[in-house]
């Protein structure tokens, strides 16, 4: 089963059947799943693709984790969204947005999978690559929860889990990729940064941020300048709000 995930709910399945429908191994409905007309049609979706629909009173024990929001609806995938760290890009090479551009978000250890789906979910609306660079350890895995966070968004998204994040960031320097950390005491505020090219992003852990040895593989410290005086916001929303930023310097590079 190392291969299958189970995911959940009404717009993860949809959004896989909609992108990538062979990677789905089966899909699984219990019996009152399909008398609404938004839910017939996911059925015969399924149906019409050759996949498989189970109909079982109850989901399989440990499929779906108790008061997992599921609308009665599963299935198990296959993790498509996975690359190696030598599978990312160079610059210039591969589905980098045209010009070259790429945008890779690295989370520093990230825990709460709710905050990772939604960081996932940014990265799929934000980036061109839709590039994520996790830790072996310290880090959320990618599961239902997270999946189901993100609203299936992580079929859109490539996730590189690595062992060592500080050499992976290196390895991305290498390739041409300037890295910038996200941190409330960095020097320089958000839109004095250039993320017309190639850049990735690191974001810190809730609560701790970014690791000494994180920060110190940065080429820059970012901060997001707040109206007033707050802290930092959480950690998906500066990733949003990082990632809409290098968005409108593109597009306005583009137009100029």
């Amino acid at each position: 089963m190392e291969d299958i995930v189970p995911i959940w709910g009404v717009h993860p399945v949809r959004e896989f059947l909609r992108a990538r429908p062979d990677s789905i191994a089966s899909v699984l409905i219990l019996p009152s799943f399909g008398k609404k007309p938004y839910q017939s049609r996911l059925v015969e979706g399924a149906r019409s693709k050759g996949l498989q629909v189970l109909v079982r009173d109850a989901f399989p024990p440990g499929l779906v984790p108790p008061g997992s929001v599921h609308q009665g609806i599963a299935a198990l995938v296959h993790p498509v969204w996975r690359i190696g760290l030598n599978d990312v890009p160079a610059p210039g090479k591969g589905e980098t947005g045209g010009g070259g551009r790429m945008v890779i978000v690295a989370c520093d250890q990230i825990t709460d999978p709710r905050n990772l789906g939604a960081i996932m979910r940014s990265v799929a609306a934000l980036t061109p690559g839709g590039c994520l660079l996790l830790p072996k350890r310290g880090s959320a895995p990618i599961n239902g929860t997270v999946i189901k966070a993100s609203a299936g968004m992580v079929v859109h998204t490539r996730v590189c889990t690595v062992p060592n994040l500080v050499r992976a960031l290196n390895h991305l320097k290498g390739l041409g990729y300037w890295i910038y950390g996200l941190h409330p005491r960095g020097q320089t505020p958000l839109w004095e940064a250039d993320m017309r090219g190639p850049v990735t992003v690191v974001l810190g852990a809730e609560g701790a941020g970014l690791r000494r040895l994180v920060q110190r593989a940065c080429d820059m410290l970012l901060n997001i300048p707040f109206c007033r005086p707050v802290d930092s916001l959480n950690v998906s929303a500066a990733a949003a709000v990082f990632l809409y930023e290098a968005q409108r310097q593109y597009g306005v590079a583009a137009v100029d």
